[in-house]
């Protein structure tokens, strides 16, 4: 829980929700190429388009690497 907890003060710091947060965060990494999400209520498609336009810190992204441990990896095939 204190991941989740530091990642909603992140979140919150930005004055937005934690899944806004999430949808942005993924959005600017360059690893991920896609984001499928989905909604079922119309409030639910406005709170992930604002994802689009929230501005992450770029030091939000070194603390969210370390604090989920993320390390980089590279894939060679052949």
């Amino acid at each position: 829980m204190d991941k989740v907890e530091a990642l909603i003060k992140m979140a919150e710091s930005l004055d937005t929700d934690l899944a806004t947060f999430a949808l942005a965060w993924t959005l600017r990494k360059p690893q991920i190429t896609s984001l499928i999400t989905g909604a079922s209520k119309p409030a639910q498609l406005k709170n992930n388009l604002k994802a689009l336009d929230l501005v992450i810190p770029e030091s939000y992204f070194k603390q969210i690497d370390e604090l989920l441990g993320f390390k980089k990896f590279f894939r060679v095939i052949g």
